[in-house]
């Protein structure tokens, strides 16, 4: 193995260190609703409550049955926003393996020729050298520019020519899509996200396990089992990735 793989190596076992983490701070924090939930359900729904909001700070009080109304909606706002943070790390880890791949193209130790062309813009009047700005640039706007669907591609290009396991990339692109819908769209499926995915629908596995089909108009609800299907599939991108690393 060349010694530059062992860098990339060292962006995997990250992310799959960060990807375990977060999954069970996932399952903490689902735990503890559950809980907290059982006790809630026994208390008289008069009870006022007086939320603490700070280590010496509370606000006015609440009657129980204002905080129960939240019942059936917090549980996919946990799930929604760890979903969020999975996908993150899985954006700055394509990051980071891009970055890494700039890196050796200008040190000449891996030439990055799946990029192709590519446009700098240069300040001339800053102290910094030109091949230091080209190289921050080149990956700023991979970072902020590129979409994440298309950084995903264009990685998978690099470390797995042969293009294994579709199934998988597709799963992780289309829980980019969800992601997207959740954020700007207040979880309703539309048809940008129909378009991408090429098909009248989108399955999501429900907390049962099956699938489920969302069309235009339908509103996304999240669950644990999609999230771990999700983690699977990333899981087995790494794999797939690391054997062509070999």
């Amino acid at each position: 193995m060349q010694p530059w793989k062992a860098d990339l190596e060292i962006i995997f076992n990250q992310m799959i260190v960060d990807l375990n983490l977060a999954f069970n701070k996932l399952i903490a924090a689902k735990t503890l609703y559950d809980i907290g939930q059982e006790k809630i359900d026994q208390l008289d729904s008069r009870v006022l409550i007086w939320p603490r909001v700070g280590i010496n700070s509370f606000i006015e009080p609440i009657p129980l049955e204002e905080i129960k109304k939240f019942k059936n909606e917090y549980p996919h706002f946990i799930i929604e926003v760890f979903h969020g943070k999975i996908l993150h790390l899985w954006v700055e880890c394509l990051i980071d393996i891009y970055s890494l791949f700039i890196d050796l193209h200008f040190t000449n130790r891996r030439r990055f020729n799946e990029l192709k062309v590519k446009e700098v813009k240069l300040e001339f009047n800053s102290d910094e050298n030109f091949i230091s700005q080209i190289k921050k640039n080149i990956i700023k706007d991979f970072g902020f520019m590129v979409r994440n669907i298309d950084k995903q591609k264009l990685i998978n290009k690099v470390l797995n020519p042969d293009d294994k396991n579709k199934e998988d990339l597709s799963e992780i692109s289309k829980n980019m899509l969800i992601r997207n819908v959740i954020q700007h769209r207040n979880n309703t499926v539309d048809s940008y996200i129909l378009k991408n995915r090429g098909l009248p629908y989108i399955e999501v596995l429900d907390e049962t396990g099956n699938l489920k089909q969302y069309v235009e108009n339908d509103k996304i609800v999240l669950s644990i089992p999609e999230i771990i299907s999700l983690r699977g599939s990333i899981f087995k991108m790494i794999s797939v990735w690391r054997e062509s690393n070999e």
